[in-house]
C-alpha cells in the first residue's frame, strides 16, 4: 500500500476592521485532492464579540461552504491554530488541480481586524 500524499493551501488574511474579503487560492497539485483539515490562525488573537465580529469561511468554488469559523462567541488566541470542523460530504471537499478554493472574510457590526492566515490540507484521492 502506497503512503498518502498531502499537500496544503494558504491564504493569509491581513485586513481591518469593517473590511469584508473574498479571495481565492488555486489547487496546484496534479490529481484529485480531498480536504482532510482546516486551520485558522490569528498572529494578534481576536477576542469574542456578540455584536461586532467576523466570520471566516472555506468555499467551494461552487458557494458550497466546507468550513467556517466566527468570533461571535469564539475568541481566537494569538499564533494558536483552531482546527475547523468540517462541513458537507466528502464528495463535496474534493478538488482537482485548477480548482479554487474561496477563502472570505466576512464582517458584522464594525466587525474585527485579521491579520493571519487559513491553511487547508490536502490528501490525494486514489
Amino acid at each position: 500500500m502506497s503512503s498518502p500524499v498531502f499537500s496544503t493551501v494558504e491564504c493569509d488574511f491581513e485586513e481591518a476592521a469593517g473590511t469584508s474579503e473574498v479571495k481565492s487560492r488555486t489547487v496546484v497539485a496534479p490529481g484529485t485532492h480531498r480536504v482532510v483539515a482546516i486551520w485558522v490562525v490569528d498572529n494578534d488573537g481576536i477576542t469574542l464579540d456578540g455584536t461586532n465580529f467576523t466570520d471566516l469561511s472555506v468555499e467551494t468554488a461552487a458557494a458550497v461552504e466546507i468550513a467556517s469559523q466566527s468570533t461571535i462567541a469564539t475568541t481566537l488566541v494569538a499564533k494558536t491554530p483552531v482546527n475547523q470542523a468540517l462541513l458537507g460530504t466528502p464528495i463535496n471537499r474534493e478538488f482537482s488541480a485548477g480548482d479554487a478554493i474561496v477563502f472570505k472574510k466576512t464582517d458584522s457590526g464594525s466587525g474585527a481586524a485579521v491579520t493571519g492566515s487559513i491553511v487547508v490540507l490536502l490528501e490525494q484521492v486514489r
